[in-house]
């Protein structure tokens, strides 16, 4: 350490400025070629419809996925975004999301 010295950083030190968003822009683009749709109330809630009923939901917050879903949204979208993007962990049954506890029942 030098007192009264400043650095000049060629690049930010912890990652881009705008990676945050262009993580999000990337799945959201991808999400909606799939033919889900982004919730007009919370832009973190992408969900998709088939033959007018809902097949399943995904929530993100930053890179971390909550979703439910039945096995044509499992087919259609899920399979397919473990073939894009590295999933490093997928959980079922009790386990905690953001702080929160979840439990996943069989109804």
């Amino acid at each position: 350490k030098k007192a009264g010295v400043i650095w000049l950083l060629e690049r930010p030190a912890y990652g881009l400025n705008d990676s945050p968003r262009n993580w999000y822009n990337s799945l959201k683009e991808f999400l909606l070629s799939l033919g889900c749709s982004v919730s007009k109330s919370d832009k973190g809630l992408f969900y998709k419809r088939s033959k007018g009923k809902l097949i399943g939901i995904l929530l993100l917050h930053v890179d971390d996925f909550l979703v439910c879903g039945n096995s044509e949204f499992r087919d259609s979208v899920l399979k397919k975004i473990t073939q894009k993007y590295e999933v490093s962990k997928y959980t079922t049954g009790s386990f905690k999301y953001i702080g929160v506890n979840i439990s996943q029942c069989k109804d």
